[in-house]
C-alpha cells in the first residue's frame, strides 16, 4: 500500500496445508527415521542444529519441483555424528574407517 503497510487479503484458514503443518511432519518423518528419544536429545542438547535442519527444510521447501516426488536437505555433521554414536555406539570417523572411506 502506498503508507508503507501490508494490507491482509485473505483471512488464514488453519487448515492442513500450513508451513506449520508441513514442519511438523517433517519432525514426524525424523522420528520415525531417527527415533524420538534421538531428536529429543538433539533438540534439548544441540538447538542450534536442530534449528539449522528447520531452516534447511524452510530452503528446501522453498526450491521444492511440483513435477517430482523427491525431497533432499542437508543434516549438519554434528547431527550424523550424533546419529553415529547414538545407533553404531561409534563416532563417525570410526565407521568410516571401518568402511575404507
Amino acid at each position: 500500500m502506498s503508507n508503507g503497510h501490508l494490507k491482509e487479503i485473505h483471512i488464514a484458514s488453519g487448515d492442513e496445508c500450513g508451513g506449520n503443518s508441513i514442519n511438523q511432519s517433517l519432525v514426524q518423518e525424523m522420528i520415525r527415521n531417527f527415533g524420538g528419544p534421538f531428536i529429543k536429545e538433539i533438540e534439548k542438547n544441540y538447538p542450534k542444529v536442530y534449528f539449522d535442519v528447520h531452516r534447511e527444510f524452510e530452503a528446501a521447501k522453498k526450491a521444492f519441483d511440483q513435477n517430482s516426488d523427491d525431497m533432499s536437505i542437508s543434516l549438519p555433521t554434528i547431527f550424523i555424528e550424533a546419529l553415529c554414536k547414538a545407533m553404531h555406539l561409534e563416532s563417525l570417523q570410526q565407521i568410516l574407517i571401518k568402511v575404507h572411506i
